[in-house]
């Protein structure tokens, strides 16, 4: 469903995490394809004249679904580095280290 301006308080908060998001595409004008920027009478593009009166309303609840995943990743442990084990989390010995566990 199209959302029309003019855009509350919250959505502009909410279409500006949007369009910073890395793991969704953002809103772009259609004739310089600069990203837009959310204002309460749309979303205007930086380097021209252009003014998109809508948006999806569907954008801002992939947000939230892209912020859980984000939030999610986050809380992992880092996985180590594959060149320095075997594949099976055993660190391998360099020539270095002295042979023998």
């Amino acid at each position: 469903m199209l959302k029309f301006v003019p855009f509350e308080r919250y959505e502009l908060a909410q279409l500006k995490k949007y369009q910073q998001c890395h793991l969704l595409q953002p809103y772009r004008c259609p004739r310089c394809q600069a990203i837009l920027e959310p204002r309460t009478q749309g979303l205007e593009c930086p380097s021209c004249n252009f003014t998109q009166i809508y948006y999806q309303s569907g954008s801002l609840e992939l947000l939230d679904e892209a912020t859980k995943v984000l939030k999610n990743v986050l809380k992992r442990k880092p996985v180590s580095n594959p060149s320095e084990n075997n594949g099976n989390g055993k660190h391998l010995k360099t020539s270095k280290e002295p042979a023998g566990d």
